[in-house]
């Protein structure tokens, strides 16, 4: 029976999977075009298209190119790290515990390491004229891994309550019967 702290961050977890699902980066080139990607497209890949300037005389119409958008292992990471709590909150062993700790950990690691690759790679390739703006879902998706991190902590902290206050009362006991 999974106990408080399990089904907080396992609720927790699934908010983080349902984020994956809405906009998490809005990418805009000199404010004219606009693409925005979910984490989804991030984890998987997707292709976007991508409108050419027509030329300054107005006798070359703008071209439409399809450009891929590579899936991001970051991406991926964040998103097994937040199937990985929802699962293990709701199981109450010692290792289960230790297990949220270390994903939210690891989901939190891995959307700062994409918001760093994406950032570094639009001002590589833009030269600065490439704005990316990492939407809530995407913010919220973060702190929301802080949160389960925060509630594997009182999991924990909890488990080892119980683990002295057990061995307390065994000592108490023993004390009792003349055993010790």
């Amino acid at each position: 029976m999974p106990d408080f702290w399990g089904k907080l961050i396992s609720a927790k977890s699934a908010i983080i999977v349902v984020m994956f699902l809405l906009p998490f980066v809005n990418v805009s080139c000199t404010g004219m075009a606009s693409y925005t990607l979910t984490g989804l497209d991030m984890v998987v890949g997707t292709t976007i298209e991508v409108k050419d300037l027509p030329s300054f005389d107005g006798r070359t119409p703008s071209r439409v190119n399809r450009e891929l958008v590579p899936p991001r292992p970051a991406a991926f990471v964040a998103l097994v790290a937040a199937f990985v709590g929802l699962s293990f909150g709701l199981v109450s062993v010692a290792q289960a515990r230790i297990v949220t700790a270390l994903s939210s950990v690891l989901g939190m690691g891995a959307l700062l390491t994409l918001r760093g690759a994406i950032a570094r790679e639009a001002m590589l390739e833009g030269g600065g004229l490439i704005v990316v703006a990492f939407q809530f879902p995407f913010w919220f998706a973060f702190f929301l891994f802080l949160a389960c991190l925060v509630a594997s902590g009182g999991r924990l902290l909890d488990h080892f309550r119980y683990n002295t206050f057990v061995m307390r009362l065994r000592r108490a006991g023993r004390v009792i019967r003349g055993e010790a």
